[in-house]
């Protein structure tokens, strides 16, 4: 992809998020295929904000890596953290 796609999908990612930060929640179309089958590419999902001590092991919450926005499932906690996983992908996400 080059650097204006990349600046352009970034902006947009960065306003989603500080759109959630300011009004609590926002309505998303999903464009991924790593949460397929349990949601699919084109999906609309409400995302409400929450603290990182709200989600429990089987929800599926969004979060911000390397500037991109993901939807994936919580599959355990580690400490304060998280660990995600989409449906679809074969191991966990990297540790943040």
């Amino acid at each position: 992809m080059d650097s204006t796609l990349e600046g352009c999908a970034a902006s947009k990612n960065e306003l989603a998020a500080e759109t959630v930060r300011a009004f609590g929640a926002l309505r998303l179309r999903v464009t991924g295929s790593s949460m397929l089958p349990a949601i699919r590419p084109g999906d609309v999902l409400l995302i409400r904000q929450c603290g990182a001590d709200v989600p429990v092991v089987g929800d599926v919450v969004l979060f911000t890596r390397e500037r991109r926005l993901f939807a994936h499932r919580v599959v355990a906690r580690s400490g304060a953290g998280l660990v995600t996983q989409g449906d679809g992908v074969p191991h966990p996400d990297p540790g943040r």
